[in-house]
């Protein structure tokens, strides 16, 4: 009798333990796929050149002057890069928030880590912004990493 019950708990904890790895699986497969979905968001290369004319059509089409744009040193992690890039703006604010709407909208990630917003005296809603956008893409070698390509632009007045 004490047999019988002994395997009727190992059977209950084996029935237990099968179901924890059934919702182990379930996560896997649901974190799988949103792995590949990041992944599609983070590009093999750092396509800065790509982001840029996005940058300066957005800031185009919302009648924003872009001052410069400066990339800095990227920052590399086991998986990923972040090449952050310093940006200098003008124009309405109501222009620049509907800059940012569309940047959110944009098919990679991107991070806004530095926001600095001015107020221009004497103007109806004009501001300077100075902040930081980092593009992100994944990690190939630590030669990749080290060139940043000199690459400034700077808008003539």
């Amino acid at each position: 009798m004490q047999e019988i019950r002994t395997k009727r708990i190992k059977l209950e904890e084996l029935e237990v333990a099968t179901h924890k790895f059934q919702d182990l699986d379930n996560e896997i497969k649901t974190l799988s796929v949103a792995i590949k979905m990041f992944e599609q968001k983070l590009p093999l290369q750092r396509d800065e050149q790509v982001i840029l004319q996005q940058v300066w059509q957005l800031a185009a089409r919302h009648n924003l002057m872009l001052k410069s744009i400066r990339p800095d040193k990227p920052v590399a992690t086991s998986q990923y890069a972040e090449l952050p890039m310093q940006l200098a703006i003008m124009g309405k604010f109501d222009g620049f928030y509907r800059f940012i709407l569309e940047l959110e909208k944009l098919s990679r990630i991107i991070r806004i880590p530095t926001l600095e917003l001015i107020q221009l005296p004497n103007t109806d809603g004009h501001v300077s912004i100075f902040m930081t956008l980092s593009i992100f893409f994944e990690s190939q070698d630590s030669k990749d990493m080290t060139s940043n390509g000199g690459l400034t632009m700077r808008a003539t007045a």
